[in-house]
């Protein structure tokens, strides 16, 4: 008798992508090149503009109407048959993003299930929105990336980060008040003083307020 066939194994799933929220990404610039690399992703942003009418999608038209030539056809390679003739776009959200976990007053169903199921969030100079995307991230556990810009101190009174030898020195009224505090002081071995905090205005000075949100037990890395 013949050998009973061997069962044929089971096909390996493919490894799910993760799906990326860019945030504040209106034009599409990190949206549409990962799309077009085959990652979901959304974008975030209540000024977000028609895609296929931006200068980089119609291009990226342009080269997948022409076969046979070397960029049309490395497009093609990249892309199903069937998105030859209508190249994929990133999901749309055109509404602000919060920090809010679980939605947030005014956050449409859709963000709130995107904002869940996302696995990385990034903001390539989000403009208002780096904040939230950091309280979000650590709030939710996610990871993230973001290249802060524009700082808004008048809007943002509240931020205040432990001076640094690089911020400007106290005041001569502020060295006073340190001395008398010095003059007060017992024989006993004095504690720490606390760090003198100031006004986050510059843009170092956010990116070390940012930093300081992470918790101990996490991690973050500034570039």
């Amino acid at each position: 008798r013949s050998a009973p066939a061997a069962a044929a194994p089971a096909a390996t799933p493919p490894p799910s992508l993760p799906y990326v929220l860019d945030v504040a990404g209106g034009k599409g610039d990190v949206g549409i090149p990962l799309r077009m690399a085959g990652v979901p992703c959304g974008i975030v942003d209540p000024r977000v503009v028609d895609l296929r009418a931006t200068k980089l999608m119609k291009n990226i038209a342009f080269h997948l109407s022409r076969p046979g030539t070397k960029t049309g056809d490395a497009l093609r390679a990249k892309l199903p048959p069937e998105h030859h003739a209508e190249p994929p776009l990133p999901d749309v959200y055109p509404e602000w993003f919060t920090a809010a976990t679980a939605g947030g007053e005014g956050e449409s169903e859709a963000l709130a299930a995107a904002k869940a199921r996302c696995d990385l969030v990034v903001g390539m100079h989000p403009d208002q929105a780096t904040e939230p995307i950091v309280d979000f991230a650590l709030a939710s556990g996610k990871p993230f990336a973001v290249v802060p810009c524009c700082v808004f101190p008048k809007e943002n009174r509240h931020r205040r980060v432990a001076a640094a030898t690089s911020d400007a020195e106290s005041s001569s009224a502020e060295q006073g008040e340190k001395r008398a505090r010095a003059e007060e002081r017992t024989a006993e071995a004095p504690s720490p003083p606390p760090p003198r905090m100031v006004a986050v205005e510059t843009h170092e000075q956010f990116v070390r307020y940012l930093a300081a949100k992470v918790p101990p037990s996490g991690a973050i890395e500034v570039a």
